[in-house]
């Protein structure tokens, strides 16, 4: 995003983490994200979004090492931290057995194009998008 005059950093992405969580708190998605962080920047922020996940009374997970899918390039999100935001447990759990499952493919030399699909339509789908979006996303219909 091109900075407008007087942008503030942390307060839009405080913004979006608050728009985030109370969607969570809604259940209209299972998990969101915040935005990808540097670690200078989580720690500024860090108290404000732990504050607002107690608001909306979600729990989180800063990330940091987050997941290899093509929602985001590799460059773009190493060393970077990205805040998960989700109001079940379990879905922190499948979100690392998504994780491991990469790490694994990885490691075998096996995370290629279609492996990598695979795991960007699994994760999409923990982030509640339909399939009509996921599969226009890929050019496929339903």
């Amino acid at each position: 995003m091109d900075k407008l005059p007087g942008f503030h950093k942390n307060s839009f992405d405080l913004g979006m983490i608050e728009a985030f969580c109370e969607i969570v708190s809604q259940e209209v998605k299972n998990l969101a994200l915040s935005p990808i962080l540097t670690k200078s920047e989580y720690a500024e922020i860090k108290e404000a979004a732990a504050e607002i996940a107690e608001k909306f009374h979600v729990l989180s997970f800063p990330e940091d090492n987050f997941i290899s899918t093509d929602l985001a390039a590799d460059e773009e999100i190493k060393d970077k931290i990205v805040i998960l935001y989700f109001k079940e447990e379990k879905v922190l759990e499948d979100y690392f057995i998504l994780k491991n499952k990469i790490e694994s493919l990885k490691k075998a030399g096996a995370y290629n194009k279609e492996a990598i699909k695979e795991a960007s339509v699994e994760f999409r789908k923990m982030l509640s998008y339909s399939p009509k979006a996921i599969a226009e996303t890929y050019g496929e219909s339903i």
